[in-house]
């Protein structure tokens, strides 16, 4: 099943984590998560937001009233950490605007 997003909505994309280290999270909070999206030839279209986090799920908003975003158009998603020692860049997540 793929993600749609209607144009001119604003919606999250729920991003499911999964720490397979050694010591692995049970939480999400304190590790400053980003994201960024992307069009299909890996163009930036958003960068550096904030999802929303609960637990080991983030919540990653989606303003498909931006320009960067056309119907009909297959886009990515990518979550990533900042925080030391490791910096893990997840996805890419598929989505399109309808």
């Amino acid at each position: 099943m793929s993600i749609t997003i209607v144009k001119g909505s604003q919606e999250y994309i729920k991003v499911t984590v999964i720490d397979n280290s050694d010591a692995p999270l049970t939480d999400l909070s304190g590790t400053t998560p980003q994201y960024d999206t992307t069009d299909a030839l890996f163009t930036a279209v958003e960068t550096a937001g904030t999802p929303n986090v609960s637990g080991m799920l983030l919540y990653c908003l989606i303003d498909s009233t931006d320009a960067g975003y056309v119907i009909g158009d297959k886009y990515y998603l990518f979550p990533y950490f900042s925080t030391a020692p490791e910096a893990p860049r997840l996805g890419p997540i598929p989505f399109f605007i309808v």
